[in-house]
């Protein structure tokens, strides 16, 4: 039972993921259109109805957080994807498709895992060939995500400041996407 709770929350969280793919966490760093912006990050308009998704889906994955929280993780998300792509950091098909069939094996494993998740792609009018073909963008973004972790760390690790520091590269890591959220322009 606890196995399956595990699943059905990350795969809840990849549904919001997907959804906030869908509000502005672009790829290709597109601009949306301001119109109907929940708020806008770095120039980057987040629409209204795709972030109270996001909003909806994060609260059923997790019902003790509060929307302020919410906003902060989908602002940090944004903001670590954008530094991503400003690197240039990408992922390859074959990473996406690899990543992305690791994630539906350890769904079809659980039946009731599967059973919530397929309801779920059914109450929104996807089959779940749609459903796995949309989760191919969360999964490229949780690829070029971890290569940002990974080059930020190892830039840590082979510079002066780890021989004195008294913090891990993780704690550094964090360190620096908290930088780069206190100096994002985030327009309400």
């Amino acid at each position: 039972m606890k196995r399956t709770k595990r699943i059905i929350c990350c795969l809840v969280l990849v549904c919001a993921a997907a959804a906030a793919v869908t509000a502005g966490v672009r790829i290709a760093g597109d601009k949306a259109d301001t119109g109907n912006a929940a708020f806008s990050i770095n120039g980057e308009a987040v629409p209204r109805e795709d972030f109270d998704t996001y909003l909806t889906l994060m609260k059923q994955a997790d019902p003790e957080l509060e929307d302020s929280e919410i906003k902060d993780r989908y602002i940090r998300l944004c903001v670590t994807v954008q530094e991503a792509e400003r690197r240039g950091l990408s992922a390859s098909e074959d990473e996406i498709d690899e990543l992305n069939a690791g994630r539906f094996a350890l769904l079809e494993e659980d039946g009731e895992a599967y059973r919530i998740i397929k309801d779920y792609a059914d109450s929104r009018g996807l089959t779940m060939d749609e459903y796995i073909e949309m989760s191919r963008t969360v999964s490229e973004q949780a690829l070029i995500t971890d290569k940002l972790k990974e080059a930020v760390e190892e830039e840590f690790l082979s510079s002066r400041e780890a021989e004195d520091a008294e913090m891990t590269a993780e704690e550094y890591y964090d360190r620096y996407i908290d930088g780069l959220v206190s100096q994002a322009d985030i327009e309400e």
